[in-house]
């Protein structure tokens, strides 16, 4: 029996943050289940081998990704109905940024013989995940990771790309409501799957003795303390956890909070 087949289009560590720290959990467990999984990401050190998933970090230079073009654009132009809806949802301007990707993502849908894409965020990998899935006719899942709340401009700037993407998409998929519910930012209101994203809790159990760094804080050890961790930009949440002191210290006035 063949594998299952999947690209992941989203970056993988480094560098680290939401969507890199999800692929590099989901990956492994997906090769556990019995899928044949490939990483396109972002980055310059070319094809890695790792826990028996494969990632792909293009690290061509300029003269042979416009030969990559012009190959790219021979080949597409055979399909000229979706070439030309792809234009209008995003002029050529805006995909030369993604070019590459896709030119790399086309060689690994057909050399492994693709069943499924999965990209990650509307902004960075939807329009890669959208142009491989329209021209090798495969089906996409999209994550979105809350990007609409600081890429505002250029969802204003390409306004035909989410709807066009909402209805292209097999599935879209969120990890809070939060994220589900800012389609809305850009006038958008799409059925989106919301699925809880967990974490290793092994590598976030450390066995380190949390008094030295109540000492440093000041924090005496029977005091109790919330920890925000993340940009201090709305989209993160702080403000929710800001306006909630003045309630925490009124049930709990000892209470010590800090920001990282």
């Amino acid at each position: 029996m063949q594998k299952k087949s999947i690209l992941l289009i989203g970056n993988y560590p480094p560098p680290y943050g939401g969507v890199p720290r999800h692929i590099e959990y989901l990956a492994p467990h997906l090769v556990k289940e019995g899928w044949d999984v490939h990483i396109l990401s972002g980055g310059d050190s070319g094809i890695e081998f790792c826990q028996g998933y494969t990632i792909y970090k293009d690290n061509r230079r300029q003269f042979e990704k416009f030969i990559d073009l012009v190959l790219f654009i021979v080949k597409i132009v055979g399909k000229p109905l979706i070439f030309a809806q792809l234009l209008r949802v995003l002029p050529f301007t805006a995909l030369r940024n993604y070019i590459h990707k896709i030119v790399l993502g086309m060689q690994i849908v057909e050399k492994y013989d693709i069943s499924i894409i999965s990209a990650y965020n509307i902004y960075t990998g939807g329009p890669v995940g959208l142009f491989l899935s329209q021209v090798k006719q495969k089906p996409l899942v999209l994550t979105n990771f809350g990007e609409f709340f600081d890429q505002q401009e250029f969802f204003r700037t390409y306004p035909k790309l989410v709807p066009f993407i909402c209805k292209v998409s097999d599935r879209l998929v969120s990890m809070t409501r939060h994220c589900a519910r800012s389609y809305q930012l850009v006038g958008a209101s799409p059925k989106v799957d919301v699925i809880s994203i967990g974490i290793d809790v092994a590598a976030f159990a450390p066995e380190n003795d949390g008094l030295i760094i109540r000492k440093q804080l000041g924090i005496r050890e029977t005091e109790p303390v919330i920890l925000f961790v993340g940009r201090m930009v709305r989209d993160m949440g702080l403000h929710t956890v800001l306006a909630a002191v003045p309630q925490f210290l009124e049930a709990k006035p000892e209470l010590k909070i800090v920001i990282v």
